[in-house]
């Protein structure tokens, strides 16, 4: 995912996941690698939603508002403003020389992220950003919450990016929904066709991004081509008529009022168009670079269309508009 929309910290406490551990212990489980998840999220499908955020992307929006999605191994988060100088992560850090230690908040330039301090730490100084997890015991968290989702709630899986990591995002699907769990997919649609053509059966409802269709725009901004994208788009409307929704993340300095226009007629275009939600940027994310000591985004957009703005566009070019 990758949009402008909100992301918020990892919900999922220590505490939440004992089980869930014991259940990745299993030999042979095919295991995904998950960064968050979010229970009671009300923005990323119909009613009440557990969303699963899986780690890794094939895009690189110049914008991320969650960097830590982007890599699909787990990567260490550190918050120099939480750390209470307790010490318990210098022994546990197997990178650190015993007789020469750091004082205060510290990330070894020889990190490999494997969580031990992160384990030890009592103020959540340091947080592991991905897990792996079983098909298992994703589907225990989602159904803790299976009385709230009623009619329209139900499980969403996003990231990063899901279909990355299709596998298990379908077997998870497959389980959830045997349950009686709607499930809903929030995909870039940056994947091969034939895992946008295996969709269909296994989920009822795509949330698809489109944040360019002008093909060199797409490349600069996100750093991939947008083939892809259009192909799975245009399949993903003659396949699930009724069931896919795209969302339009309106980002300051990329989308101006001609950008908004192609993407209206491709869209008006296609064999079912879709209905559009249409997502105003913020700028929440950018402390992730710093905790997980990377460089801030290069990004430094111009204003953007007011989001009424955007939406008259979009509507007087024959568009279903959605409320946000």
């Amino acid at each position: 995912m990758k949009d402008s929309e909100r992301r918020k910290p990892m919900t999922t406490k220590p505490h939440d996941t004992r089980s869930v551990d014991d259940a990745q212990r299993e030999e042979g489980e095919p295991t995904a690698v998950v960064f968050d998840i979010q229970r009671f999220s009300v923005h990323d499908g119909p009613g009440i939603r557990t969303t699963v955020f899986f780690k890794g992307c094939p895009l690189h929006c110049a914008w991320c508002q969650n960097p830590e999605s982007i890599s699909r191994t787990p990567q260490l988060m550190l918050y120099p403003q939480r750390c209470i100088g307790c010490g318990k992560c210098l022994p546990a850090c197997p990178e650190l020389d015993p007789d020469n230690l750091p004082e205060g908040a510290f990330r070894p330039e020889t990190c490999r992220n494997c969580g031990l301090c992160a384990k030890v730490c009592p103020s959540e100084a340091r947080q592991m950003a991905g897990r792996k997890m079983t098909v298992d015991a994703i589907c225990q968290v989602a159904l803790r919450d299976k009385p709230f989702y009623r009619e329209q709630g139900g499980v969403t899986l996003g990231g990063g990016e899901p279909l990355a990591q299709w596998p298990v995002a379908r077997a998870v699907a497959d389980a959830l929904r045997a349950q009686g769990v709607h499930v809903a997919l929030d995909t870039a649609c940056s994947v091969p066709r034939a895992v946008i053509e295996d969709v269909p059966a296994h989920i009822d409802l795509v949330l698809a991004d489109l944040k360019l269709v002008t093909p060199d725009k797409h490349r600069q901004w996100t750093g991939a081509d947008n083939t892809r994208i259009l192909e799975s788009i245009r399949l993903l409307s003659g396949a699930m008529p009724g069931r896919l929704w795209i969302s339009i993340p309106l980002i300051p300095g990329v989308q101006d009022e001609e950008e908004l226009k192609r993407m209206a007629d491709f869209l008006r275009g296609l064999e079912n168009p879709p209905p559009v939600r249409v997502l105003e940027f913020h700028r929440l994310g950018e402390s992730k670079y710093e905790a997980l000591g990377l460089p801030p985004p290069d990004f430094s957009g111009n204003a953007a269309l007011p989001k009424q703005a955007a939406t008259d566009i979009l509507a007087t070019h024959g568009l279903q508009l959605m409320e946000t």
